[in-house]
């Protein structure tokens, strides 16, 4: 049998459904301090809103967001056009602008956020990992 040669944007796009399987399976976990209900909207944040995190992450994010209800209320990137172009994505899906920020701290000093998605290059991804300041929140 032939293998079929696997296209980047098919591994980016099961990348991204396997980060918000890896991310849901964390939230549902016993012990969180707070634990979603089934019938609760999680609330995202997305730190990098360049095009892999529009283009790639933030596609399929909003993509599955009725059926497994999650909502992008928070978008961050140090370029307001990134930032802009994330929220517009966003609000048409939702309806609502999501809150915008320049600065990752900010971002993950939200206490409602559930979850945040990180798509920015691997030296910086440490850095948000190692500042996680909430315990209600996976990245």
């Amino acid at each position: 049998m032939a293998q079929q040669r696997q296209t980047r944007r098919d591994f980016l796009r099961s990348a991204a459904l396997g980060a918000s399987a890896v991310a849901a399976a964390q939230l549902a976990t016993p012990g969180r301090a707070r634990v979603a209900g089934s019938n609760e909207r999680l609330s995202i944040g997305v730190i990098g809103c360049g095009d892999r995190g529009r283009d790639a992450l933030m596609k399929q994010c909003l993509r599955f967001s009725d059926e497994e209800n999650v909502e992008i209320t928070a978008v961050c990137d140090p370029w307001k056009e990134m930032r802009e172009k994330a929220v517009a994505m966003a609000k048409e899906k939702h309806g609502r602008d999501p809150r915008q920020f320049a600065h990752y701290q900010d971002l993950l000093a939200l206490e409602d956020i559930d979850a945040v998605i990180i798509s920015h290059n691997l030296a910086w991804r440490r850095t948000y990992i190692l500042c996680k300041p909430s315990q209600s929140q996976s990245i």
